[in-house]
């Protein structure tokens, strides 16, 4: 009579054991969903920074698209370019 008592006991702890097991001990579903909102978290920022970029791109297109002077302008700061006649001076630092 006392095992039929004994046995959904020992089925609880069981029970709670593995609960533990797969919810938080090491490797559980708790840490994993922990690094994945890392790696979420993460990527939506650098989503950000991108987004940022694409919009600071997209004027400087737009900008590039309404004048060839803001184009000369672009190519000659980033690119070093210089019109027919010009002469380039470098100075060397100190």
């Amino acid at each position: 009579m006392k095992s039929i008592h004994i046995i959904p006991g020992v089925l609880i702890v069981m029970l709670l054991w593995l609960h533990y097991h797969i919810w938080l001990a090491n490797g559980g579903l708790h840490s994993e969903y922990k690094d994945l909102k890392h790696k979420t978290d993460v990527l939506q920022k650098e989503n950000e920074e991108l987004s940022r970029n694409n919009r600071i791109l997209k004027a400087e297109v737009e900008s590039m698209r309404q004048g060839a002077e803001a184009l000369s302008e672009t190519v000659r700061s980033r690119y070093g370019y210089i019109r027919e006649g010009e002469t380039l001076y470098q100075l060397k630092p100190e």
